[in-house]
């Protein structure tokens, strides 16, 4: 259900005398047939400002929408109703490339869409790199169409040039406008966004930007959804930011919409899907929830080890974090079993020198040394500190950090180099 606000009978002549020439009695008749939304009043006056519409003149265009009683048991369909007719008024009015622009925006989060969600519609998105001159031209034709948008208010265009829609608009324009084209623009916009080094601060910034488009995307899947696999692995990566990061309600929250539509779209078998509730697992490892993270590891080890294989990267990452969390629940001896099979399964299909088999022992290492037997923890803690020292410098951060501190893996969807990161 959509939670929305009205106007008050006072409310609405302020706000349409304000913007409009009309009177008051004016301003309430157009109030009464609009149901007093602020959305389809600001549609109202945006097109009587413009055009120099009377309130007869508009109602005019109105003659098809019902009195408000005949949805009194359902405003909500009336809202959207009152909505699409004002849109519709004022839609008619603004250039295709802005039409366009609000099909790609109806896919997204409505707030803060930056102007690059667009750049697909007018050109190469990779343009600027060649050609500066045909960027700025093409950002030119961008502003000025969100100008046309925000004239007739039918959206909002920042001073950072970003678009915020209302929800409404969204909705209307997804039912009766928008196509999987417009879709495939904004899967394209994400995509292309979040081919970021994960390990960079910068990109920890940008995921939390994009999180919430990409969970857009995934809340409104199309009946036919090709996009599912590029969706999950745009949200792996976004995740693998978070988990550098360090936020770990970010992580869970957008882990979650990406384990639902991947096993939705996907299915429950499909690689992707696994990727996405073994990243959900270490999320929520991540976050302090362990007894989520164990009965959902559980399940992913169990799945990944029987549809991928016990020697499949994303196996081993399953059990590696189930491990950690049986260490944190304190159920060390489990721990221990699973680390010491691991490791050795890593050491034999990667190399004693891989980050991950090195990963692997020093989190080994930790349960010896959770477990009491310090001897065994210091030789392997000597061992790998001298390997990772040689592999990547006595102050990179795994090297300082694979001693002292567990390192949660995230799994890999098969197109990008997974990433592991110590909680």
């Amino acid at each position: 259900m959509l939670k929305l606000g009205v106007f008050t009978r006072h409310e609405v002549r302020r706000y349409l005398q304000s913007r409009t020439t009309m009177t008051a009695s004016d301003a309430e008749r157009v109030g009464v047939a609009l149901g007093n939304l602020p959305l389809a009043l600001a549609h109202a006056a945006a097109y009587c400002s413009t055009n120099g519409t009377t309130a007869d003149g508009y109602l005019s265009l109105l003659e098809g929408l019902p009195s408000p009683e005949f949805y009194s048991d359902n405003l909500d369909e009336f809202y959207l109703r009152v909505v699409y007719e004002t849109w519709n008024t004022s839609i008619q009015h603004v250039s295709a490339l802005a039409v366009r622009m609000l099909e790609v925006a109806a896919w997204l989060h409505p707030d803060a869409i930056p102007v690059e969600a667009f750049y697909s519609l007018v050109g190469n998105t990779r343009a600027g790199e060649a050609d500066v001159d045909a960027r700025h031209h093409e950002s030119r034709a961008l502003r000025q169409a969100g100008g046309e948008l925000a004239t007739w208010s039918l959206a909002e265009w920042t001073v950072e040039f970003e678009l915020v829609v209302h929800r409404l608009v969204q909705r209307v324009v997804r039912d009766t406008k928008a196509s999987q084209e417009a879709r495939r623009h904004a899967v394209g916009f994400v995509v292309e966004a979040t081919q970021f080094d994960v390990q960079q601060r910068g990109s920890w910034t940008l995921a939390q930007k994009i999180a919430p488009h990409l969970s857009a995307l995934m809340e409104c899947p199309c009946a036919i959804d090709d996009a599912g696999a590029e969706l999950v692995e745009a949200s792996n990566r976004c995740l693998q930011a978070f988990h550098y990061g360090g936020r770990p309600t970010e992580s869970v929250r957008l882990a979650n919409t990406a384990s639902t539509y991947a096993e939705h779209v996907l299915g429950g078998g499909h690689p992707s899907t696994l990727v996405a509730w073994g990243n959900l697992a270490a999320s929520y490892l991540s976050a302090g929830r362990t007894d989520e993270a164990i009965a959902l590891g559980e399940r992913v080890a169990n799945q990944s080890h029987a549809l991928l294989g016990a020697g499949h990267s994303s196996t081993l990452v399953a059990w590696g974090n189930l491990a950690l969390s049986y260490q944190k629940a304190g159920r060390i001896n489990e721990a221990i079993t699973i680390d010491e099979r691991i490791t050795k399964q890593s050491e034999e299909l990667l190399g004693a020198e891989h980050s991950d088999t090195l990963t692997r022992w020093g989190n080994l290492a930790l349960s010896y040394r959770t477990a009491g037997r310090t001897n065994e923890a210091i030789t392997i803690d000597e061992r790998i500190t001298k390997q990772s020292e040689e592999l990547l410098g006595a102050e990179h951060s795994a090297t300082l950090t694979r001693r002292f501190e567990p390192r949660i893996e995230l799994p890999d969807s098969g197109t990008n180099q997974r990433s592991s990161h110590h909680r």
